[in-house]
């Protein structure tokens, strides 16, 4: 069950990191949001591509330091604190694995349980 989690939280790393990319040049020369809204706008149009809309707005409700960013309005700053949140997250895949491997991998068997976590 935590190894799901994981997964469903890493299957959204880079093609988010990726939306927000391409929906930067976009904002930079979109009319300017009204305040409150402006991070909410920016979360729905960076998920509005991913295959699973609803999570990916979830997770990204869920972190506050995303949320801050997003309600910036730069977002480079907002890409950037993804590309961060997923460094974060493959450190913390990475701890639990090395935490909870029975024995020594192959280095196909490694390939593989990360593989697996990783989408």
């Amino acid at each position: 069950t935590n190894m799901a989690s994981l997964h469903k939280l890493i299957q959204f790393q880079f093609p988010l990191f990726c939306s927000v990319l391409l929906v930067s040049p976009l904002y930079s020369t979109a009319a300017p949001l009204s305040k409150p809204n402006n991070a909410i706008a920016l979360v729905n149009k960076v998920c509005s591509d991913m295959k699973d809309k609803s999570s990916c707005i979830n997770y990204l409700k869920s972190n506050p330091k995303v949320m801050a960013a997003a309600a910036t309005s730069k977002p480079l700053e907002f890409a950037l604190v993804i590309l961060q949140s997923a460094v974060d997250q493959s450190k913390n895949t990475h701890t639990y694995l090395s935490k909870h491997k029975r024995g020594k991998l192959s280095p196909q068997q490694a390939t593989e349980a990360y593989a697996l976590c990783s989408g």
